[in-house]
């Protein structure tokens, strides 16, 4: 927030001349939106789940269960923010074909 009221007292005026700006941080001070900190931690289910997914490719599977966790994070990340069912089945598909090769997703 330091960073903020810096900018705010003329460290960066350019950027506070813009009131939508300056409105919407206001605002969020206000209400309390600004000190949300927004939980990204993926739930044990979400990984058992992906897991009994992978179970469609050997090689897969065990290439998952041997990457470290972040890595972990991404694969089931990027399957899960899918949110239809037919984009679901193609980033499964894509998924799999880098676990057998032992590739990272990103």
């Amino acid at each position: 927030m330091a960073f903020f009221e810096q900018l705010k007292s003329g460290g960066m005026a350019g950027l506070w001349k813009r009131r939508l700006f300056v409105d919407a941080y206001e605002q969020a001070k206000k209400d309390g939106t600004w000190n949300i900190v927004h939980d990204r931690t993926i739930p044990n289910e979400k990984y058992r789940e992906n897991e009994t997914l992978l179970r469609k490719s050997k090689k897969a599977l065990e290439n998952f269960m041997k990457m470290p966790k972040s890595t972990k994070q991404q694969f089931v990340g990027l399957y899960f923010e899918a949110k239809k069912e037919e984009t679901r089945v193609r980033k499964l598909a894509k998924l799999i074909d880098l676990l057998e090769q032992n590739k990272k997703p990103m």
